[in-house]
């Protein structure tokens, strides 16, 4: 039978290595640093371990999925050593649903193995970062960094940006995207843009778009883009930023061999010859 060890070992192998802590009795906290409300967490599983002689042993483990997007485990004691906090979160969670673990990345690891979850632990040694400073990142940036006003009108464009695209950012900023957006695009285009901006939400945020694009000289390059809305303190967005990508060589290379495979699709069998046997 499992002990609380060998079932939190199990549940970081399925992807839950936060930690996390109940800070009052509706709030859990992940180890991100993100705070949230019990009732909107996930619960994903659940196990309780009986102390055989130890009340102290008396304890559940709970596999939760944050609202922040981490899955951790949350461990509390329950019964005559139950601490008031946690008792109270644990009676906040919503009903356990084990089928929302299934899609969790499958590790064959140990706590100690894969990539951990949350990653804000890496800053607590950081210096004190000034605008200058992440301003000078945003410029330096291997890849290009657009951001623009709720009209589509370019306010920030980094030298990577020129790299891609050709344009100098005195040349860009202020100009409308279509700088760098094809004639027959652009439409569908400003149609999406309006609607991310009407809603605050966009479905790129996480996942990479791949799309034409205009170079100064005129000529076709192919890009590959995320993009991520700058918000206003109630949560309306005012700004749109692009971190970008030329993927031309990479299109390229798929375009020859896609090419090559309808080739070798259409290319008709060589006949048998006859047979040398006797």
């Amino acid at each position: 039978m499992d002990d609380l060890l060998d079932a939190a070992t199990r549940y970081r192998r399925l992807g839950f290595r936060a930690t996390l802590t109940a800070v009052d009795p509706t709030t859990i906290r992940c180890a991100c640093g993100a705070a949230a409300d019990a009732e909107t967490c996930d619960v994903a599983g659940f196990e309780r371990f009986e102390g055989m002689s130890d009340p102290g042993d008396e304890s559940i483990l709970f596999a939760i999925i944050m609202p922040c997007g981490h899955r951790g485990l949350l461990s509390c004691a329950y019964g005559p050593t139950a601490d008031e906090t946690e008792e109270a979160v644990i009676k906040s969670l919503p009903t356990p649903n084990p089928g929302l673990g299934n899609n969790a990345p499958s590790h064959d690891t140990d706590e100690e193995g894969g990539d951990p979850p949350c990653w804000a632990h890496l800053l607590d040694d950081a210096p004190d970062l000034r605008d200058t400073d992440l301003a000078d990142l945003v410029r330096n940036l291997a890849d290009g960094v657009i951001i623009c006003d709720p009209e589509g009108r370019i306010v920030l464009w980094n030298d990577a940006a020129t790299r891609i695209f050709g344009w100098e950012a005195t040349e860009a900023v202020g100009a409308s995207l279509d700088l760098i957006i094809p004639e027959r695009l652009r439409d569908r285009h400003w149609r999406g843009y309006r609607t991310v901006m009407a809603t605050g939400t966009t479905s790129y945020a996480d996942r990479l778009l791949e799309v034409p694009a205009l170079h100064r000289d005129a000529h076709t390059i192919s890009i590959a883009f995320t993009v991520s809305l700058v918000r206003h303190e109630d949560g309306t967005p005012k700004a749109i930023a692009a971190v970008v990508r030329d993927d031309t060589a990479r299109w390229q290379e798929q375009r020859a061999l896609r090419s090559e495979l309808a080739r070798l699709r259409g290319a008709s069998p060589r006949p048998a010859g006859p047979s040398n046997s006797h």
